[in-house]
């Protein structure tokens, strides 16, 4: 690992901007960060702790140290960042969190066999269209029942067929089959909605409020 592969303080704010993180982190904390921790990395790397090349991924190394700091600022209201970012033993805190969490869940992690991977072309021709439907729905207002009960019915279901494909390349096939039958039950409900129109639509919507209601969630369940 070179000094080349570190990326430059303009390229990392190029990424960070492109994460959207929150703009109330310290964007300079988290570049120091990010270096020391690559120059940590250069040193796992040097000492074949894993036994062969493990490679870094910048992005997926700056996820985590941006998800570190900000779930501690999250997690300790009280504290000041501008107080904690100066002090070393918490930015070794950091990082080595961020490593080894980078390592175990990247490189290390646990894989069922699978006969598939996600660069098999069923799989990834499957994914290219559900990604392209997702982001199609994403444009359509949602979560207002009364409105756009469809759309979030249509959007569940592609979230959920996407969830099966990557349950099937990670080895879970029960799993992977049990959330198809739920798949299967809105597709069931989609149909019928969409054939007799706003009468069932109307009473689906009744039955979703009594639903709410009876868990708590919403409405006074007595009056309700």
């Amino acid at each position: 690992m070179s000094e080349k592969q570190i990326l430059s303080n303009e390229q990392f704010k190029e990424v960070y901007n492109a994460l959207g993180v929150k703009n109330t982190l310290n964007s300079d904390f988290l570049y120091q960060a990010y270096v020391n921790a690559m120059e940590g990395a250069k040193t796992i790397a040097e000492a074949n702790l894993f036994g062969r090349m493990v490679p870094i991924n910048p992005v997926s190394l700056i996820l985590y140290l941006v998800n570190e700091h900000g779930y501690f600022l999250d997690s300790h209201p009280d504290a000041i960042q501008e107080e904690i970012i100066v002090d070393e033993k918490y930015m070794q805190t950091i990082i080595s969190i961020a490593l080894d969490k980078y390592y175990t869940n990247e490189h290390l992690s646990y894989k069922s066999k699978t006969i598939l991977s996600r660069f098999s072309p069923s799989i990834s021709t499957l994914n290219t269209y559900l990604n392209f439907m997702l982001g199609i729905l994403a444009k359509f207002p949602r979560n207002k029942p009364n409105e756009t009960l469809v759309v979030d019915i249509m959007s569940k279901g592609f979230s959920m067929a996407r969830a099966i494909s990557d349950l099937l390349v990670s080895g879970f096939e029960t799993e992977a089959f049990s959330t198809w039958r739920t798949l299967h039950e809105a597709e069931c409900i989609l149909l019928i909605l969409t054939k007799h129109g706003k009468p069932v639509i109307d009473k689906y919507l009744t039955h979703m409020n009594y639903a709410m209601a009876f868990r708590g969630i919403a409405f006074d369940k007595a009056k309700t």
